[in-house]
């Protein structure tokens, strides 16, 4: 599915490029204008940094701006430098730009400033702006360092919205939509509109089931919270085929993986929270699962350095509360309602559907299929793993998913065409 880039049926204030950076020339004439009442940014800086690289897994904003309006990201960082003091700007980026390259020259005869461009491998820590600052000094890329009073970290969307003088964001939804996009929306819009009116609604026959609002480190939006203004960023929409207690954990698996490891609480919380929640995938739950995830949540709002380790359960704390008959089905009843969660999952061949075509054999790794052509394959529920390959692979959709209620199949492999269904 390619990535859109929708725009306001008003036309796009963004993605607007115009020649001779007309809004700059303005504040040139102007003078100093009064940015911290614009953006609420501290002025007096002697540097500015602008990343122009996406630190979320999947997302695409700043890279967006970077490649479809150079010029604007250019002149907003003009105007930010001019009203801020700034000196010098380095620009952050993960691929080379051809066009920004170009477009430099011809800024800094409007304006004498100094503008390097530097190429780094992004990470997720470089979304926060000292482990950005770290890792442009030549250092790990550590969070909650030294604060940089002299340098401002802006994004490339920032600077572009500051150059067009516009009030519109940039969101990104992907998932299950008919139309992944990067949406430049009006301020106001809603979550519904977005996903329902702007992105296509729905892809295939399954219902909404969740927006997880803000990446690795957002929050759960069920259906009834959608009415309210979209922020900026990336929303990724679940439908009813996915489990909130599995995709909490892989943010969570995410965040641990990647945190700077700077500060004990955050590194050791984020690592027991996953646990935790891998625990509640695989049937190993605890009576005290509830309180110690209170207790981790509270240690990370206490003992986090950056922005990054208090929001790192939200995924986790929002599931528990949007979700929660989800989450007590893992913890209490150990099943997964959505069928995803391996542990609780079984899988079987309908001797209905099955045509003898051998294609599942070819897959399983762990030779738990039994059969041969024109015969109806068997899964051998002892050896099985559910690692899915024989599901994905099935061209004749013969192979499901059960939880608890398991369909009646053929004990061992005998003619297509003598199984009736039973």
């Amino acid at each position: 599915m390619s990535l859109e880039i929708i725009t306001p049926s008003s036309g796009s204030t963004l993605f607007t490029e115009t020649k001779g950076f007309p809004a700059l020339q303005e504040a040139l004439i102007r003078g100093r204008v009064a940015l911290q009442d614009q953006t609420g940014w501290k002025v007096d800086k002697s540097c500015l940094v602008v990343r122009a690289f996406d630190a979320d897994p999947g997302a695409a904003i700043q890279a967006t701006i970077l490649s479809k309006a150079p010029g604007a990201l250019l002149e907003g960082l003009a105007i930010a430098a001019f009203t801020s003091g700034a000196t010098k700007a380095i620009i952050a980026l993960a691929t080379p730009s051809e066009a920004l390259s170009d477009a430099i020259p011809k800024l800094q005869k409007l304006l004498p400033l100094e503008i390097e461009v530097r190429a780094i491998t992004p990470s997720y820590m470089a979304g926060e702006d000292c482990a950005l600052l770290q890792l442009l000094a030549g250092k790990s890329a550590m969070a909650g360092g030294a604060d940089q009073p002299s340098t401002l970290v802006v994004n490339a969307d920032e600077l572009a919205r500051l150059a067009s003088g516009s009030r519109n964001l940039l969101v990104q939804v992907l998932g299950a939509v008919k139309q992944e996009a990067v949406v430049e929306a009006h301020e106001g819009t809603t979550l519904r509109q977005l996903i329902f009116e702007q992105c296509g609604g729905m892809k295939g026959e399954k219902g909404f089931k969740f927006a997880l609002v803000g990446g690795p480190t957002g929050s759960f939006i069920p259906e009834a919270g959608l009415d309210v203004p979209a922020p900026s960023g990336t929303i990724l929409v679940g439908d009813e085929s996915a489990c909130t207690v599995d995709m909490a954990q892989r943010c969570l698996t995410f965040t641990s993986e990647e945190n700077c490891g700077r500060c004990v609480l955050c590194r050791e919380g984020s690592y027991q929270l996953k646990e935790i929640l891998s625990d509640m995938a695989s049937g190993k739950t605890r009576p005290d699962d509830e309180a110690q995830i209170q207790e981790l949540t509270a240690a990370l709002l206490e003992g986090s350095l950056c922005k990054i380790g208090p929001r790192i359960a939200d995924p986790l704390l929002t599931g528990l509360k949007h979700f929660t008959e989800e989450f007590e089905a893992h913890m209490k009843r150990k099943r997964c309602p959505a069928l995803v969660c391996r542990k609780y999952v079984t899988f079987h061949i309908l001797g209905e559907k099955c045509t003898g075509c051998g294609k599942c054999l070819g897959v399983c790794p762990e030779e738990a299929i039994e059969g041969e052509e024109d015969y109806i394959h068997v899964i051998d529920a002892k050896a099985c793993t559910q690692c899915g390959l024989c599901f994905e692979i099935c061209p004749e959709g013969a192979i499901v998913k059960a939880g608890p209620l398991k369909p009646k199949t053929p004990k061992e492999p005998i003619p297509v065409g003598t199984w009736k269904k039973r």
